[in-house]
């Protein structure tokens, strides 16, 4: 199945792990059009968040942690 136009926006909070956002997609079905908005979540060790993004294709506004997440 393929996932597409998918728009998450306005999360925040603080996370217990360092690890905040992973979106996993397929090689073969890859997302496209996911869109990461007004992402604002810390860590409660204070370490910076991670996100890791495979095989997604979309952007990030005002979700500086998203930066590099996605596929051009």
């Amino acid at each position: 199945m393929a996932i597409s136009n998918v728009t998450f926006t306005d999360l925040r909070g603080t996370s217990k792990l360092d690890e905040i956002i992973k979106i996993d997609c397929s090689k073969v079905t890859y997302c496209k059009d996911i869109v990461l908005d007004k992402i604002d979540i810390a860590t409660v060790d204070g370490n910076k968040p991670i996100v890791e993004c495979s095989n997604v294709y979309g952007k990030s506004i005002n979700a500086n942690e998203a930066n590099g997440c996605f596929k051009t």
